[in-house]
């Protein structure tokens, strides 16, 4: 649910995915967002969830770019919260707490910077 609410507010110039893609098809820069974890409401687990996310930027140009652009996705998802931006099919998020900051990490993709952070985001259906 993440994913379109990025690729949204951040457009054409950032490429948002879940998994790194193939070098032919990687443009920067690039905004990784996995699963890590989280909990399920346990009396609607399918409905009712607050996902750990980790949240990658590489950039291509310097370090100061990549954390200036994890603020960016930071404040997408605090708006998309504020908003109650729905993602058709799936719902909305409730809430966003950021439980690492960004850190900056040696980056796995040749010449680029690298930071890391994790989010907790609150989904409801809609």
């Amino acid at each position: 649910m993440v994913l379109p609410l990025l690729r949204q507010a951040l457009g054409d110039g950032v490429s948002v995915v879940s998994v790194i893609p193939n070098v032919e098809h990687r443009t920067y820069p690039l905004v990784l967002v996995t699963r890590a974890g989280g909990v399920r409401n346990p009396k609607r687990p399918r409905k009712l969830s607050v996902p750990q996310l980790d949240l990658m930027v590489v950039h291509h140009i310097g370090l100061v770019e990549a954390e200036e652009l994890y603020d960016v996705v930071l404040d997408a998802l605090y708006d998309a919260v504020s908003a109650q931006t729905v993602v058709e099919g799936v719902g909305y998020l409730h809430s966003v707490r950021e439980t690492k900051g960004a850190t900056s990490i040696g980056s796995p993709l040749p010449d680029t910077f690298a930071v890391q952070g994790t989010v907790l985001v609150g989904v409801r259906p809609v």
